[in-house]
């Protein structure tokens, strides 16, 4: 009953936030993947992060969750997999994973990934504003997060904040665009008990909570660089499939789904004021 009653609020509630607005240039990264091969590697699914927000800074507690059963991880790269084979943008699109948990110490290990891929999209954990309960702590990576005053009528939210990387692999690897998303939504049971530590009752509808909402968030990551729109030969034509090697030709009559501005050669970022986009070391 208690699922049900979540998966209910999900799909009526009107206070779930999917924010991350674009100034990639959708069209520059388009041109630069086209026929390329690519590579999904996810830093994040394993672990969800849990918070109590109190009356002050002295009443939160933060904990997480190690949660593998949930699958968010196999959903995150299943989702970016399958909405990268679907444009039939890239000659061949993998995944792989990589010993880091951490953005910057991944960075300086894709290039060693021996996958064979020339770029590789690095989605990993991004740290949000607090969307729903407006407290001063924001939203990191995939979690449940839960307000209350004096611990009476806690409320509760399960969310996700994730940026993406899209590296170019060479003698020198460099991002060539980023995006950023995050997603949050109330669920009408208490979802953490006092530690934190997830409520047995509740982690099932948790789950199905953050599943809908990783896919939401990574589609909104890959609609920011353009990486889902297929590609057209002809405008107002059906869109064709990339064969191994082949190149697009340019077609000016294709709208962007994502917003776009001019952006230097070096690195684009999506997200507005979210975050600055991070030098990679």
């Amino acid at each position: 009953m208690i699922r049900r009653l979540f998966l209910a609020a999900m799909a009526a509630s009107v206070s779930m936030a999917l924010l991350g607005c674009g100034t990639v240039s959708t069209p520059k990264v388009q041109a630069q993947l086209s026929g390329k091969s690519i590579t999904v590697v996810s830093l994040v699914g394993e672990t969800v992060q849990l918070s109590w927000r109190g009356a002050t800074v002295f009443n939160n507690e933060f904990g997480e969750a190690r949660v593998p059963d949930w699958g968010l991880r196999t959903r995150i790269e299943d989702k970016a997999v399958a909405t990268l084979e679907a444009s039939g943008r890239f000659s061949t699109v993998k995944r792989a994973q990589v010993s880091a948990t951490r953005r910057e110490d991944a960075m300086k290990q894709i290039s060693d990934l021996n996958t064979g891929s020339s770029h590789v999209l690095l989605i990993s954990p991004n740290v949000s504003g607090d969307s729903i309960f407006e407290t001063a702590v924001g939203f990191a990576g995939l979690g449940v997060a839960q307000r209350s005053m004096m611990r009476l009528l806690p409320k509760s939210a399960a969310h996700a904040s994730l940026k993406a990387d899209l590296v170019a692999l060479g003698t020198f690897d460099n991002v060539i665009a980023q995006s950023v998303s995050a997603n949050a939504q109330r669920v009408p049971a208490p979802a953490l008990l006092i530690g934190p530590r997830l409520n047995p009752d509740t982690t099932g509808a948790v789950r199905d909570a953050l599943q809908v909402q990783v896919d939401a968030v990574v589609q909104s990551l890959l609609t920011q660089m353009g990486l889902d729109q297929p590609i057209a030969s002809v405008a107002g034509q059906a869109p064709v499939a990339l064969t191994p090697g082949q190149l697009p030709l340019p077609n000016k009559e294709t709208p962007s789904t994502a917003q776009t501005s001019a952006v230097p050669d070096a690195g684009v970022q999506a997200g507005g004021a979210l975050a600055p986009l991070s030098p990679v070391q």
